[in-house]
């Protein structure tokens, strides 16, 4: 009896069905995939440019604000940056990867002058899709630091892990990887294989946003100045210009932006011009502080005032961050030093002080930890400080009880930093 051939035994219906299913998702992933890459690396025009060193061991980190949500807004901020990126090179700033900056500090090598480092924090795939058309089209590599956890996670608002090796092998890109929050602790061992070193993973410095400038190899921690997205190009470099290294004999003045005073380094003596400080009507103090004199750790000033009312602290050296400064104060009758060690406030002299028509005439120098003032009616005074002063910046301070009646006018501020191992006079 010959046995029945059911043609459903030899073509099932369901045979193959799902194998060519998987097969065709995996195929379109990879289709996918492909895709993304091409259209991420279609970005890339050439590498960035490599500067020869003028021996620098200074740079700035500038972070760059996170790009719109909105898609209707991207083509305003697309051109905000290229106004800032075109400013940059104009102004002779040379971008350079951070990975690059410790390369080149650690061999001895040095930097170009103006070196600047680009942040993006948190770095989110649709300000990538934003901003790198725009980086690679002026040749400014960035870096890139993105939360781990949601690179884990495959959150789509973040980059895939595809992308974020193609950035680093694209020489465009430093990858950073933040373990425990968007301003956490980079820690690039921790996925994948990144360009920035472990040697990089730190924290930024305490209050950091505020200044760009950081020098010197190797560091604790670094600085950074946040942008803000509303700043013009004429505003990024003034602000830029006002962190640079000191070289030289500068006068410091002043620039108001409307009623707020900010303080400028003057390089040329030809542009130097007295200014006055006065407190505001609602307020019984004022300070000024100048950013530019934050690398100058020894140094000598020349003070000199026409005139003053109520009390003027001149702060040599003051980080509000650590809580260390030192400085020299004057009011009527009498010239005092104060010493700010963790916070606490400590007189260390207090003279008299009469001067010949009440002009001020003061010379100050700290070399190490040293400090000399020299002054028209007042004994000349040596003193040795506690160690610890730490950096900081130059701020002039005055104050009274009365509102809006503390102010000095013509006031000239020359400062001249020293060699650190400066002895003291």
């Amino acid at each position: 009896m010959s046995e029945q051939i059911l043609e459903t035994e030899y073509f099932p219906n369901d045979r193959y069905g799902k194998q060519w299913i998987v097969a065709a998702l995996l195929f379109l992933t990879l289709a996918a995939g492909i895709a993304y890459q091409q259209r991420a690396s279609s970005l890339v025009t050439g590498s960035p440019p490599s500067v020869p060193s003028t021996g620098a061991d200074w740079f700035f980190v500038l972070h760059l604000p996170e790009a719109p949500r909105d898609p209707a807004k991207d083509q305003k901020s697309q051109a905000r940056l290229a106004q800032w990126l075109d400013a940059l090179a104009r102004e002779g700033y040379h971008p350079m990867l951070l990975s690059e900056i410790d390369r080149r500090l650690r061999r001895g090598e040095g930097l170009p002058e103006k070196t600047v480092a680009l942040v993006y924090a948190p770095g989110l795939y649709h300000t990538y899709k934003t901003v790198a058309p725009i980086l690679t089209r002026y040749r400014f590599p960035a870096v890139w630091i993105v939360d781990n956890t949601s690179l884990l996670r495959g959150d789509r608002h973040a980059i895939n892990r595809t992308l974020a090796l193609w950035m680093e092998h694209s020489r465009f890109w430093d990858i950073g990887y933040s373990g425990d929050g968007f301003w956490g602790r980079i820690t690039p061992e921790q996925v994948g294989r990144v360009r920035i070193p472990p040697s990089l993973g730190l924290r930024w410095a305490p209050g950091t946003g505020r200044t760009a400038l950081n020098h010197r190899n190797p560091w604790s921690s670094f600085h950074r100045l946040d942008i803000s997205p509303t700043w013009t190009p004429d505003i990024l470099i003034e602000r830029l210009n006002r962190e640079l290294p000191l070289v030289g004999a500068v006068h410091l003045g002043i620039k108001y932006v409307g009623k707020t005073p900010f303080g400028v380094v003057i390089r040329s003596s030809r542009e130097n011009t007295p200014f006055s400080l006065r407190v505001p009507p609602s307020s019984t103090s004022q300070t000024v502080s100048w950013i530019g004199t934050q690398d100058a750790r020894d140094l000598r000033v020349e003070w000199q005032a026409k005139a003053f009312f109520g009390e003027m602290f001149l702060w040599l050296r003051s980080n509000t961050a650590t809580g260390e400064g030192i400085g020299l104060g004057l009011s009527k009758g009498h010239l005092f030093i104060d010493q700010r060690i963790q916070g606490q406030r400590l007189r260390l002299k207090d003279v008299p002080w009469r001067p010949e028509h009440g002009r001020v005439n003061v010379n100050a120098t700290l070399a190490g930890d040293h400090l000399r003032i020299t002054t028209e009616g007042a004994p000349t005074v040596d003193l040795d400080l506690a160690p610890g002063r730490g950096e900081g910046l130059v701020r002039l301070s005055i104050y009274d009880r009365i509102h809006n009646a503390a102010h000095t006018d013509d006031v000239v501020l020359q400062l001249t930093p020293l060699q650190p191992d400066a002895s003291h006079p």
